[in-house]
């Protein structure tokens, strides 16, 4: 399953591979020019299906240390979810644009995040929306 295999903008490399959290495989550069315009570098890892996005310091030569957010992409009955995890909160959305521009909120956590994972993802999503 890839969900962002044929979209342009996740195919640019120019910065090096971070690793991934959830996997031994490189997360690599995957530029948005929406992203970008507020100084953060996004990096996907296509095994896992996962973006992190960090901010870069004021120079933008730099990554943060520190990762923004994590997000982990998944398709369930040929839609496709987006779990979202920034500081303590987290987010369900429906992506009903494959570009990343159009999404809608399904359910929020805040303080209280369950570990959601590549392993886990379908089965956790299954349940909440079996839960709506």
């Amino acid at each position: 399953m890839s969900v962002f295999k044929s979209i342009p903008e996740f195919t640019t490399k120019s910065l090096d591979p971070i690793p991934c959290k959830f996997c031994k495989s490189k997360a690599i550069y995957s530029p948005k020019d929406y992203m970008e315009s507020f100084g953060i570098k996004v990096f996907f890892c296509f095994h896992c299906q996962v973006e992190y996005c960090y901010y870069y310091n004021n120079y933008f030569t730099d990554i943060t240390s520190d990762v923004a957010s994590i997000c982990l992409y998944t398709n369930i009955n040929n839609k496709t979810y987006r779990w979202a995890i920034f500081d303590n909160s987290c987010r369900l959305f429906l992506m009903k644009d494959a570009s990343i521009n159009d999404q809608e909120l399904i359910l929020h956590f805040d303080h209280s995040c369950p570990t959601i994972t590549p392993s886990n993802i379908n089965e956790k999503i299954r349940t909440y929306l079996l839960l709506l």
